[in-house]
């Protein structure tokens, strides 16, 4: 009985928090992190990081970078999105909003 209840749960569950959503067999989540009182820019900038197979991690998903990227230096909001296929990989992307 207990060992049917894990099959069907694990396929998507709810993280802690300040986890994203994540899924057994597919993720595709963007979620927001960080908001300011400063307008809303037209610039965008995104900084990622790669996970395979679980085994290896590489890559720069930092606000900083993200807003580098874009010659930002007023950030009005950060997002957050997450796609991962099978736990084979995951890319993390972080996009930063602002001037």
């Amino acid at each position: 009985m207990l060992l049917s209840s894990l099959a069907f749960t694990s396929c998507a569950y709810i993280a802690p928090s300040g986890k994203p959503i994540s899924g057994a067999l597919y993720t595709g989540v963007t979620t927001s992190e960080i908001a300011t009182s400063n307008e809303v820019g037209t610039k965008v900038g995104t900084s990622k990081a790669f996970n395979i197979l679980g085994l290896v991690s590489v890559g720069e998903a930092g606000i900083q970078d993200a807003a580098k990227d874009a010659g930002i230096t007023k950030i009005s909001h950060v997002d957050s999105k997450t796609t991962g296929v099978l736990g084979l990989f995951t890319i993390t992307k972080t996009i930063v909003y602002g001037e």
